[in-house]
Formats: C-alpha cells, sequence, structure tokens
C-alpha cells in the first residue's frame, strides 16, 4: 500500500482472510491530513517505484518494508519535500518501463534501471523535469511496448493511448507531448488499460 503523503506498508493476505464484515475492516491506519491511493500485490520479492508530483522517483526493494499487522500506520517510502505529494506506484515486472504523465500533457517512458535502487524513505531522483512547460506529475505506471494508456482531463476529455508511440528517454527531460490540451484544460489522472481477457 502506498499513501499520497509517501507512506507504505506490506501486509501479508492472511491478515485480511476473516469473515464479512458489513463496515469492512481496517487495512491501515492514516493521519488526518492523509489517504491511501494504492494497494498492489506483491510476491515478496518485488521491486516498488514511488512517483511524487515534483518529478522525483524512488526505487527500493519491497523486503525494506517488513509486513505488518492491519492496523499498523506504515512507514515513510519516500520523503518528500514541501508541497510534493506521490502521485504514483509502480510494481515493475522484468521489461517493464515506468511511465510518466504530466498537469500540461507531457510524458514519457524511462527504463526502471536508470532509477538507482535506494533504501526506502530517501528523496528519490528526478524522473522528469518539471517545469512551467510541463506541470507538476499526475500520474505514473509500469508499461511495455504492447500496452495503452489512458488520460483523463479536468474537462472530462479522455484519450487512449499506445504506449509504443511515447518515446522512452532518460530520467532528466521534460517529455513529449501525450495530448493537445484545450486552454485551461490539464491533465488529472492515468491510468493503464486492462488488456482484454484479464481482470
Amino acid at each position: 500500500m502506498a499513501t499520497r503523503k509517501g507512506v507504505v506498508k506490506r501486509c501479508r493476505l492472511k491478515e485480511f482472510d476473516t469473515p464479512l464484515r458489513t463496515k469492512g475492516i481496517i487495512a491501515i491506519s492514516l493521519s488526518d491530513d492523509d489517504e491511501l491511493h494504492w494497494v498492489k500485490q506483491t510476491s515478496g520479492k518485488d521491486q516498488v517505484v514511488l512517483v511524487t508530483s515534483a518529478g522525483m522517483a524512488i526505487r527500493f526493494k519491497e523486503d525494506g518494508v517488513r509486513a505488518m499487522g492491519r492496523q499498523a500506520a506504515g512507514v515513510i517510502g519516500a520523503r518528500l519535500g514541501e508541497r510534493d505529494e506521490v502521485v504514483g506506484l509502480a510494481v515493475p515486472a522484468k521489461g517493464e518501463e515506468i511511465l510518466v504523465a504530466s498537469e500540461k500533457g507531457s510524458g514519457k517512458r524511462t527504463p526502471v534501471e536508470d532509477y538507482r535502487l535506494t533504501a526506502r524513505g530517501a528523496q528519490g531522483v528526478k524522473t522528469l523535469r518539471v517545469n512551467e512547460k510541463t506541470g507538476s506529475v499526475v500520474g505514473a505506471c509500469a508499461v511495455t511496448d504492447q500496452d495503452e494508456v489512458m488520460l483523463m482531463t479536468a474537462k472530462g476529455i479522455l484519450i487512449r493511448v499506445p504506449v509504443g508511440k511515447i518515446s522512452s528517454q532518460g530520467r532528466i527531460t521534460s517529455g513529449v507531448r501525450l495530448i493537445r490540451l484545450e486552454e485551461k484544460d490539464e491533465v488529472r489522472s492515468l491510468a493503464k488499460v486492462v488488456k482484454q481477457g484479464e481482470e
């Protein structure tokens, strides 16, 4: 699990093997100013990449986070700067790249190996050169050439983009245009399209 404030938590699935309750069960204890946004199933031997709105990314081994009980609050996964927040969690498989998208429609994909492996709780490295032209990073996901992603804007415009048409670039670049925006519109979210036949 990962939260907007950079907290991560690892739980064994058996922690949730409980009788059905109408009110649900606690999965993580959150501070009042934080939100749980991402939950991914992992093998116990995966690597995790957290991406922030300021264009930073941190890559670490998931076993750097000990398995905890459901009511635990988690630990620091990414050390954030002022006004920064996590905007994406990826658990990349072999051969996948990290794709990022920004408010003003820019984006790119970068090989996972370009992000040095560190311990959790670090500040990370640049994944996108954030400036006035790009705006803040709004989303990130792990992709291959065969994938497609969808971008949603504040005005409700939705566009589907084949990943193979998005440039693979180094970390410290501003990316390419993914979507041409109308005046006063901006990208709000990025999601990988689930292939037909997958759950």
